[in-house]
């Protein structure tokens, strides 16, 4: 299924219903522990007796083209501008429809709003961000005081 989370990430595929012998294939791979009569529950604990480092497709072809994927924080969208965006086109959407979800009046307002979004409006989203960005940086990075202190014989 393209798009899905399996589908992105190599290495470790995160699927709920595999066959018993992928599970051990796998475990075996990685040098991983385990008797040819556990269960399914019990090869998910062997599973999960080492962490693996998500690995994503994206970060290899960036890598093979000279460039770095640099990741967002979770959970702060205040650092992303096209949240910033998101927001003001959903709050308009909600301020302007009468109509029914996602009838033909909803989507034409949604068409209308998108076409409302200027280079001046991403500008100042992308400013903020930035500024956010600065102020979280200044906060997590406090001034170090180094003291000398000189004793005398």
């Amino acid at each position: 299924m393209p798009g899905t989370v399996e589908t992105r990430r190599t290495g470790l595929r995160v699927i709920l219903f595999v066959k018993i012998f992928k599970f051990q294939n796998f475990l075996t791979e990685h040098d991983l522990y385990f008797e040819e009569n556990y269960t399914k529950t019990q090869l998910l604990e062997v599973l999960h007796t080492r962490k693996f480092e998500k690995q994503y497709k994206i970060d290899a072809i960036a890598r093979d083209r000279g460039f770095r994927v640099i990741r967002l924080p979770p959970y702060h969208c205040i650092f992303n501008p096209i949240e910033l965006i998101w927001s003001q086109m959903k709050n308009n959407i909600r301020r302007n429809n009468t109509a029914p979800k996602f009838s033909s009046a909803t989507i034409g307002i949604i068409r209308e709003e998108a076409s409302k979004i200027t280079a001046e409006m991403w500008a100042n989203c992308v400013r903020h961000s930035t500024k956010e960005e600065d102020q979280y940086r200044a906060r997590l990075i406090t001034p170090l005081i180094i003291v000398t202190i000189s004793i005398n014989k």
